[in-house]
């Protein structure tokens, strides 16, 4: 919110009797909004999405349905969501890995209403056959049922120092289709982006995106921003201090078609805590949001930590905690999303109340 003199120096301009009358009501009347900007959360929405889950993701489809997708038991599954995410139907199983485990699943809406679900096929075990790959299914009734692929998307190598990791991906406004995950090379770890004209059914070869020689650029999330451009989150061990031994990790924003990086956060945390695992959402006002895994109010654990941004995802500030600080948990692998009435759902794996799995809880912007 602006001061009084700001406000009265905007109504000057045009009239100086709107600005003796609106420094009057700007003294004496309370204002409705939280001036620093934060997200005002609702505790009494706090509820329990899936026991035993973990990596929570949602989207809005065009009809007001809200999907849910999750990693449980080794596969990736999905619910859909009606009341606002409030009430659930019964879960849909949208990937598996006969040789080991469907894990980070993430959505992605297509304008043609296709959704499709991303995943990370992950071996059990070590041998020449089994490989970590980028898989995808796909959904052509809002998640009622889904049909995998019949390749990867990407063939990563076959044990931890070749793996790939935390697809997501993101469709530009001429239908171009962007995928982003991690990738591991000896003793670091880049970025690679892999793009498709036809709605996934084709995709062009894995192309470099970021890396920071010696560190981990990892668990990318891309955003469409409101004029159109891409970025992408990551978590980003040298941004902070590439001259450490064992620097934190931090959220580093990047431009890949204007090949720029920047520190996410306005306010530098403290040098011993981590602020890792970032999450990027829009508001339709073009504000962006950042969800965060922050161990800076208990160093043992990690919590839930939301930022809002500017339109060009920069200066990410007002710093909230959605879950608040429940004892003895960690709150991790956290995302966001929007909704079309402007409602945003934060989402963690927690141990909250003796129960465990995926949490969500509402909240609203408190304009500036």
């Amino acid at each position: 919110m602006r001061s009084p003199y700001l406000v009265c120096q905007s109504f000057w301009k045009g009239s100086a009797g709107a600005a003796v009358l609106w420094l009057v009501f700007a003294v004496i009347l309370p204002s409705p909004v939280s001036a620093d900007g934060t997200i005002r959360w609702e505790p009494a929405t706090k509820r329990l999405l899936q026991a035993g889950a973990t990596y929570g993701r949602m989207r809005q489809l065009a009809d007001g349905v809200v999907l849910l997708s999750y990693e449980r038991g080794g596969r990736s599954w999905t619910r859909r969501g009606a009341d606002g995410a409030r009430t659930w139907g019964e879960p849909v199983l949208a990937a598996a890995f006969d040789a080991g485990v469907a894990a980070n699943p993430e959505l992605c809406r297509l304008q043609s209403g296709v959704v499709l679900c991303f995943f990370n096929e992950r071996p059990k075990q070590q041998n020449e056959n089994d490989h970590f790959a980028i898989g995808l299914s796909s959904s052509r009734d809002g998640g009622k049922s889904w049909t995998p692929r019949s390749e990867t998307v990407y063939r990563a190598g076959n044990t931890q120092s070749s793996a790939c990791w935390e697809p997501a991906g993101v469709q530009m406004p001429d239908g171009e289709l962007r995928l982003f995950f991690a990738h591991e090379l000896p003793g670091q770890q880049e970025i690679l982006m892999m793009t498709s004209r036809d709605d996934g059914a084709t995709w062009s070869t894995a192309q470099r995106c970021s890396l920071r020689p010696g560190r981990r650029d990892g668990m990318p999330v891309p955003l469409l921003l409101r004029d159109g451009q891409v970025v992408i989150s990551v978590e980003d061990n040298g941004i902070a201090g590439q001259d450490r031994p064992h620097p934190p990790f931090r959220p580093s924003i990047i431009a890949p078609a204007a090949h720029e990086r920047w520190m996410a956060l306005k306010h530098s945390p403290p040098d011993n805590c981590n602020v890792a695992a970032p999450y990027l959402a829009r508001l339709p006002s073009g504000e962006t949001l950042l969800a965060t895994q922050s161990n800076e109010d208990e160093h043992r654990w990690h919590r839930t930590v939301v930022y809002v941004g500017n339109p060009q995802a920069k200066d990410f500030a007002a710093r909230s905690l959605p879950f608040g600080l429940p004892p003895e948990t960690n709150c991790e692998w956290n995302s966001l999303v929007v909704l079309a009435d402007g409602t945003i759902i934060a989402i963690t794996n927690a141990m909250i109340g003796g129960k465990r799995g995926l949490w969500a809880v509402n909240g609203r912007l408190a304009h500036r």
